[in-house]
């Protein structure tokens, strides 16, 4: 304790003292001499709007942050919160950071939710919680529309933003080969999501209408001289094997498209004659009927007859993965009101349509196609052969 004198004055006893006596300063009488005893640091008070006494005589309000809500104190003063105050207060959920206030916490550090981490991913596995880095997507689950990258939770990518996988986007779709995030999953042959491709703003589908080597598409307009994608291939359907000549029936062949294609060209071979040729094409609902069972549950594609010359008959009929596809034809024979058919290979006939594998079977109709629109059809397995219709297809 120390002593505040009071004046010299004498006395007997502390109540001789004039002096007031608070709850931090004590009057006593030491050897007939007045005086004030401070009472110890800490020590509970209320004069002066204080809370404890300094040690000194007077009562404050704090003498160190344990005296105060927040756990600053400044010249026996307490402080509110603050985010540089080295100290865990507040809404703080560690020193200086976290909460609605402060920045975000380091990796290390306590946390209630990822808004409290600089990571954006408060690890529930600690006790208690700490700011960790992400390790996967599942880490940010709790932060609304975001993703695990280079160990932060990120907000997912608009519509034309740069992304290396679905996950990275709101959308949920980045196709590739563009890269960027997409308004659709934009994975039809010759759509696109670039700019540069379809002229329209990246992030959005539609299609291609640049001539773009190695894009897997030829756009309208594009010539193999600017496209190397619009090369057509041709259909290996097999070596003739006979001339089959009839009146009254023709032969073809279906199959189940093993990806999509755009059928380009069409030609009966010049192998059964010179005669004007006619083709049909058509897309059947469901995979045709052995003969002799028949269906009509086809829509024709494409309807020629009588075409003259060699020369191939130009179409554009685009088919779709798994599309059941039925072609038949033939050329008018010298002998007049009969068909001559080029027969191939037996029954079923493996080929590809670009590098997949696909069956040719035999197609059946009764009647002869140059006469009318083909009617019931039919197919037919055992081994007899197909009748070939040459196919030059694209994209």
């Amino acid at each position: 304790a120390g002593a505040g004198g009071v004046g010299g004055t004498e006395c007997s006893k502390p109540d001789d003292c004039p002096a007031l006596e608070t709850t931090c300063g004590v009057r006593t009488c030491d050897a007939g001499t007045c005086a004030i005893d401070s009472v110890a640091a800490g020590t509970p008070c209320s004069e002066m709007g204080g809370a404890v006494c300094n040690g000194m005589g007077t009562c404050v309000a704090c003498i160190n942050g344990a005296d105060c809500a927040a756990g600053v104190c400044v010249d026996n003063e307490c402080l509110a919160p603050a985010c540089d105050d080295a100290v865990a207060n507040g809404t703080e959920t560690d020193v200086d950071c976290g909460g609605p206030d402060c920045a975000p916490c380091n990796n290390g550090q306590q946390c209630m939710s990822g808004s409290d981490c600089s990571s954006a991913f408060c690890d529930p596995t600690n006790t208690p919680p700490l700011c960790a880095a992400c390790t996967g997507h599942d880490d940010c689950a709790a932060v609304a529309d975001s993703y695990c990258e280079a160990g932060v939770c990120t907000p997912k990518k608009v519509n034309g933003a740069a992304c290396g996988a679905a996950s990275e986007c709101s959308s949920g779709f980045c196709p590739s080969p563009e890269g960027v995030c997409c308004n659709s999953v934009c994975d039809q042959k010759c759509l696109s999501c670039a700019q540069v491709a379809t002229n329209v703003a990246d992030g959005t589908c539609g299609p291609i209408v640049a001539c773009i080597d190695g894009d897997g598409c030829c756009a309208p307009g594009c010539s193999a001289q600017m496209d190397s994608d619009c090369v057509l291939l041709s259909l290996d359907v097999g070596a003739q094997t006979s001339t089959h000549t009839t009146i009254d029936s023709t032969r073809g062949m279906w199959f189940t498209a093993p990806t999509a294609f755009v059928i380009k060209e069409l030609r009966v071979p010049t192998t059964v004659g010179a005669g004007a040729q006619s083709i049909q094409v058509v897309k059947f609902a469901n995979v045709p009927p052995e003969f002799p069972a028949t269906t009509v549950n086809f829509i024709t594609l494409h309807y020629s007859v009588n075409t003259p010359g060699s020369g191939v008959v130009a179409v554009n009929i685009p088919v779709a993965q798994g599309d059941h596809i039925g072609v038949m034809g033939g050329r008018n024979s010298t002998t007049p009101g009969y068909l001559s058919i080029s027969y191939g290979p037996p029954t079923p006939y493996g080929t590809t349509i670009f590098g997949q594998p696909v069956s040719l079977h035999r197609l059946v109709y009764q009647h002869n196609m140059a006469n009318m629109i083909a009617g019931p059809l039919s197919s037919e397995t055992g081994g007899p052969p197909i009748g070939r219709v040459e196919i030059n297809y694209g994209l």
